[in-house]
Order: structure tokens, then sequence, then C-alpha cells
């Protein structure tokens, strides 16, 4: 509606301002200084714009412009409290910082500010000056709190939230925000008060609507508690996975606290979201983290408190230890440094403690990113992860962040990311922070980053051609050029391809023949008839038309992978092996060719390569459970029960409700109590089985 607005008049002035100001709650910060910016050239001392634009370049990094705005600003409004309260967290932002006690006896003394004594800073100056013309400041204090919130400075916004409530009890987003402060925080009790008080002010906020549903789910939830971890999950549906995630976590709390010379200072709580009252466990955990339904990743930390979509409950299972591990680090670095970290560093070290080298997408991406020129910096790098427009933004935010990493650590040494995370326990200005750490410039680093960019991307090599893929041209076009050249074999190739992808079989099997008899290798005629043929399951056909047209010194990831798997169909696995490992050398980033390599040689009988091939996977892949299974059972085959522990239990940590998994570790753990546990465990999963039963009765524990 507000567009339509704008529609019939572009000069309205007041509907750019809502437009701006809705932009900037959803982070869309190229929205708001677009309107912004659009409003001051038909006023340019518009108080309103002057401060939206100030908050987004603040936001950004670009805090002397963003003074110099509210300034103007204030210049014509000077008792506008939305923008004294920016000036105000300018003020802290840029070294003024108040403490959390400090700012609480500030604020205690508002009706008696005299007693407060004198400022200590230009922060505490202007909040004595607003308090002398209004003791009683709850719009300030409430975008002071949204303001500190943002920077995740929470001690803070708590502060201002609270006097907020004690100095206008009357409003309403204040209670609301310090209900959801607290719920971030883990603290369940005071949350649930305050979200009812924050509903009874405004039943129309929806997420905190949402946020009291997924309390009233959290109710019903069993509550375990380990020395360092408070576990809530669904009683019924998750209680075997909780056990299992418990063990885990205090090994994991163990290896990072150790690494990071850090130990939260109480308990951590972690809640596993199962399906209930119609909805599904991801929209459960999305509720608990943003208020709404739907949010990109399954696991989520808010610094205080873990929160992930159940295993049991997602379509595709998920290496929930890797996840576990990734959000712990979050919890240690954000409180080590007091939540001055940030968001693309605490990322990056908490990626680079999953253990698994990253997704292969990335180099694609990087590439991609590279050549387009469209790279964030350090300034910017956070806007990937908070207001990420597709999920390519999102996986390059991650990948530039570890790769920062990587450089950090290359330039500077092994000791680097120690040295950074130090300094940002005591600032959160990343100039600072890396004069500190490494005594350079932010400009000089920039200017590394983007050279140690340019030799990673040049090491990767051209990317090479993956074989048939959807065609560029129009169906105008192709048809055209089809039927100005009908023998030219590239415009026949693509008019087969396209009628192939219009389920026009016939035409496209006619059109690929008629290509594949004048040039055999012609591979993406070859792989329209291979396909075709294999609806008709003429396997052996389908695997002749591929073979003309493979080519061993021109690796096509499409042709090479089909033609290997056709080959294991048709009982040519030593053949299928050969072909895998030469795309396993020709295409490293696609791991088809390495789960090729294991199902050949099973089938080859060359079980040395098959076992290699298992461990390449479970390094490689942490969400395979099948591949560590199958590692587990040869290890107990050959009596190795060391190595069928560890594989067992690694598959553990993708499918904890697989009955085989429990089986293997019980049988790798032998006469233990251990073993006993493990085949109770899946009697529970598969109550009354005969064979579980007998194998747990022949144990005689030691």
């Amino acid at each position: 509606e507000l567009n339509k607005a704008v529609a019939i008049n572009a000069n309205a002035v007041g509907v750019r301002l809502t437009l701006a100001e809705h932009a900037l709650g959803e982070m869309q910060f190229d929205n708001v200084l677009e309107q912004a910016n659009r409003v001051l050239e038909i006023d340019p001392q518009q108080p309103v714009a002057l401060r939206l634009k100030a908050e987004v370049l603040s936001q950004q990094g670009t805090l002397d412009e963003a003074v110099a705005l509210t300034e103007k600003s204030l210049a014509v409004r000077p008792t506008d409290q939305a923008t004294l309260a920016l000036a105000a967290w300018l003020h802290s932002q840029r070294g003024e910082e108040p403490t959390p006690d400090r700012l609480k006896e500030l604020l205690s003394k508002l009706e008696q500010i005299d007693k407060f004594g004198a400022p200590k800073s230009r922060f505490e100056t202007l909040v004595v000056q607003l308090v002398k013309r209004n003791p009683h400041p709850g719009q300030f204090l409430t975008e002071l709190g949204r303001l500190f919130k943002t920077q995740r400075q929470f001690a803070l916004a708590e502060r201002c939230y609270q006097q907020a409530v004690t100095t206008m009890p009357q409003l309403a987003q204040p209670k609301s925000e310090l209900g959801l402060l607290s719920f971030q925080a883990g603290k369940i009790d005071e949350a649930r008060k305050l979200m009812d008080a924050a509903f009874e002010a405004d039943p129309y906020h929806i997420r905190i609507s949402n946020m009291r549903k997924v309390l009233k789910v959290l109710d019903g939830y069993a509550t375990i508690t380990t020395p360092h971890f408070v576990i809530r999950v669904d009683s019924q549906l998750d209680s075997l996975l909780a056990k299992y995630m418990a063990e885990e976590l205090e090994a994991v709390y163990a290896d990072v606290t150790k690494e990071y010379g850090f130990e939260p200072p109480q308990r951590t709580q972690i809640e596993i979201y199962n399906k209930a009252k119609g909805l599904s466990g991801h929209q459960w955990f999305s509720a608990r983290m943003t208020g709404m339904p739907w949010l990109q990743t399954i696991g989520a930390s808010t610094g205080l408190i873990i929160a992930l979509t159940s295993p049991a409950a997602t379509e595709e299972p998920y290496n929930w230890a890797k996840v576990l591990r990734h959000e712990f680090v979050h919890i240690v670095t954000l409180q080590q440094t007091d939540f001055h970290i940030p968001h693309w560093f605490t990322e990056a070290l908490a990626t680079r403690a999953e253990g698994y080298p990253p997704p292969p997408e990335w180099n694609r991406l990087l590439r991609k990113r590279h050549a387009e020129n469209r790279l964030r910096n350090l300034d910017n790098l956070h806007l990937g992860f908070q207001r990420a427009e597709s999920r390519e933004d999102w996986d390059m935010a991650y990948c530039q962040s570890v790769l920062y990493a990587e450089y950090f650590v290359e330039r500077f040494g092994k000791d680097a990311l120690p040295k950074l995370l130090e300094a940002y326990r005591h600032t959160r200005s990343t100039d600072v922070a890396l004069k500190t750490a490494y005594n350079v410039e932010k400009v000089d680093v920039e200017r590394g980053y983007r050279e140690f960019l340019d030799r990673r991307v040049k090491a990767l090599g051209p990317e090479v051609d993956e074989g048939v893929s959807v065609a560029t041209k129009s169906v105008e076009d192709v048809e055209a050029a089809y039927a100005a050249e009908p023998f030219d074999l590239d415009a026949r190739e693509a008019y087969a391809e396209l009628r192939f992808r219009q389920k026009n079989f016939d035409e496209a099997r006619e059109v690929a023949l008629s290509v594949l008899e004048e040039q055999p290798q012609r591979v993406r005629a070859a792989l329209v008839l291979s396909q075709i043929l294999l609806q008709g399951e003429a396997n052996i056909e389908a695997k002749q038309v591929l073979e003309g047209a493979y080519n061993a010194d021109k690796p096509d990831l499409e042709l090479w992978s089909r033609l290997a798997l056709l080959k294991l169909q048709t009982n040519a696995a030593k053949e299928a092996l050969d072909l895998y490992r030469n795309g396993a050398k020709a295409f490293p980033s696609d791991r088809r060719f390495q789960r090729g390599i294991a199902d050949a040689a099973k089938a080859a009988g060359e079980k040395a390569a098959w076992k290699e091939a298992l461990e390449v996977i479970a390094k490689i892949d942490a969400d395979d459970a099948d591949a560590r299974l199958s590692r587990a059972l040869i290890a107990l085959d050959e009596k190795d029960f060391a190595n069928a522990v560890k594989y067992a239990k690694l598959a553990m940590h993708v499918d904890v409700l697989n009955v085989e998994i429990h089986r293997a570790l019980a049988r790798g753990l032998k006469e233990t109590a251990a073993a006993i546990a493990e085949y109770d465990a899946a009697l529970s999963l598969k109550p009354g089985d005969s064979e579980l039963q007998s194998e747990r009765a022949a144990l005689k524990p030691k």
C-alpha cells in the first residue's frame, strides 16, 4: 500500500519515511538509504530522514558521517528522543560505552538527577541534560535499548528496557523487548511473566504471541542437567537423542573451553525442538529464535542459549554433534569478549571448529563472486548473515569469514586468531582490534586480503566444464537457430536438449541420434539420448552411447558420473571403479565420485579400496551415516573393535534412531556395561526383536 502511495505521489515525504523505517526493521539498508536520500532531495533538513540515514551509516561502520548527520538532525529538532538516543549510542560506539553497573546507577537517578554527580563522558552528559528536561524519557530509553541490542550489547539493552518500563509503564514496546531479551538469555520464568504483561499491553505483537506459544511447548519438555548444560527435549520423541547429546556436549565443553581458555559462568541451556501441535520442529525452532516461523538454519545460538531443530524432525539427516560444537563455540567466544566479537569472526571460529572441510560449493561461489567483484569487506561482511538476500549470499558470508581467518593465520602466524579474539575483548572496533592484535591498519589488511583471494582463486584453476546444462538461450532462439541451420551440429544438439526438457522424447531422440551419427563424441547429444534409453531400461545401450562420447582427456562431470554408474549397474565394477577414481581427480569438489569409489570397490571385491573410500567419506561428509556404519561393520568383521566403536559413534552423530548403529556399537564394546546400554537403546527402538534380545542375553559384562 505504501508503494502504491509513492506511485501516486513520488514526493510524499511521510510515506517514504514510513517505508524507510520498515526497511530499517528488515535490515534492508540499501532501501533505507534510497528512501532517505529521496526525502533529503525534497527537504535537505528533514530530521527523521537524517536520523534514519545516520543509523544505517553507523551500522555499516561509518561513524563520523553518522555523527554529523545526527547533529544536523538535532539542530532541527533538538529534543527528539529517538535522535537523542542515536546520538547517545554513537558516543558509546566511539569509546564511551558505559558499564552495565554505571548505566544502572545513572538510570536509577532519573528523578533525582542532581544526585548522580558529575558526568564522566559525553554519553552521560547527554543523558543528564535530557533528564533535566524530561525525567520520564520512555521513548529515549526504549530506542537506546534497541540500538544496544543491534550490537548484542544485551546487558546495556536490558538496563534501558527495565528503566523504560519503570519510567513509563503505559508503553508496550519496552515490555515486549524486555520479554524477548529475557527469553533470548534463557530466563524462562522471567520471560514468561514479562511476555504475558507485554501481550496484555499489545495483543497484536506477532513475535510476542509466537514466543508465548513456544514457552507453552517448552513447559511440556523434559529437562536433563549435566555439569555444564541444561538440555530441554520432548521426552517422548527425543529422550534417546538427549542422552547422547549430553555425553557429546560434555566432551565438546572440555575441548572448546581448553582451546579458548574461557568457561561460561553458568550452565548453557540447549533446546531441541520437535513437531508439536500441528507444526514442524523447524517452525518451533524458528519461532524460538526469531518469533517468526521460518529461519534458514537448523541450529542457532544467542550467545547465551542454543536451540536446534531435532534431527528426528528434519527431512534430511544432519550431524547434530557438528552443529552443537559450532554453536557452543559461539557461546564461548561471544561471552568471552562480552559480545564485542563481530558476527563474521565468531562464525569463522565456529566453522573452523567443526572438524570437517568446507562445502565444495564454496569454491564455485568464490570463483563467481571474485569474477563479478562482489566480495564483502570487514565493514559489511556481517550483513551477509544479518540480511542475506539468498542462500548464496548466506553461504558466501561463511566462506569469506573463514577465508579471512585463513588469511590472518597465513600472514600473522598460527597465534593470529587468539590474538584477535583477545583484542576484541576490549573493543568493538575492528580498526582498533587489528591495530592491537597485529599493529596494522585495516586498509592494509583489506589490501592483503584481496591479494590472498586472488592467489586462492588462481590456485583453484579454471572451472572445469561440468557437462550438460540448461541452455541459456530462450526457447525461441533455440528453435530459430535450428530452423535457420538444421544441419549445424550445435544448433541440432541444443534443439535435442530443448525437446528433451519439453518431454518431446521422440523428436529429441531423433535429433540426438542424427548428431551422434556424425559425431559420436558430442556430449550433450549423448546425454540426451542416454536418458531417453534409460527410460526404457535399455541400460546397455545407454552405456554404449556414453562410452562413444567419453574422452579421457576432456573431463565432463555429468557424462563421467552417469557412465560410471551405468558401468556399475551393468556388472562392470572394475571399469566403474577406474572411472570413479579418474572423476575424483578431475572433480575433487564433487562427492559423487568418492561415494562411487566406495560402491564400485565393494562390488569389485576390493576391500582395501572400499575401506579407504569409506574413511574418506567419513572425513569429508559430516552428514553421511551409512558410510560410517559400513566402515564400522567392516571393522567388526575384522575384529578391529577400536575402529568399530569409532565409526559407530561417528554414525550416531547423524542418526541416533538407527537400530543397526546401536547394534554395531554394542558389538564393538564387547562384554561391557556400555554394550548392554547400547542393546537396550536398540531394543527401545525395536522392542521385542529376538535377535537383539539374544545378543544382549549372551553378554557377560566384566
